[in-house]
């Protein structure tokens, strides 16, 4: 049960972030990115519903792509800019489901 709802700005130095809820809606940027390391990892989970608006931005972006994993049991609902690309090497990997 319950819900988040990001409508600013979430940055995690140490690469992680990890959002769970019946309920996950992100109109805001999240960013796990680095620009000395391997990509951050971002993992949302809604036992219900994952709404991400047109205005949001989710980035785990690194010298090696990062990971973003965004899974809702019920619906998702995505829009707005998902990224984990490698500045230099292989690039990340992005789920939806």
């Amino acid at each position: 049960e319950g819900a988040v709802t990001n409508l600013g700005r979430i940055v995690s130095d140490a690469g992680r972030i990890g959002l769970s809820a019946a309920l996950v809606n992100n109109s805001g940027s999240i960013d796990a990115s680095s620009a000395v390391a391997e990509g951050g990892r971002i993992f949302l989970k809604a036992g219900n519903s994952l709404v991400t608006g047109a205005g949001s931005s989710i980035k785990a972006d690194g010298v090696t792509g990062g990971s973003v994993t965004l899974y809702a049991d019920d619906a998702a609902r995505l829009d707005g800019a998902i990224s984990a690309t490698g500045s230099a090497g292989k690039g990340g990997f992005v789920e939806t489901s």
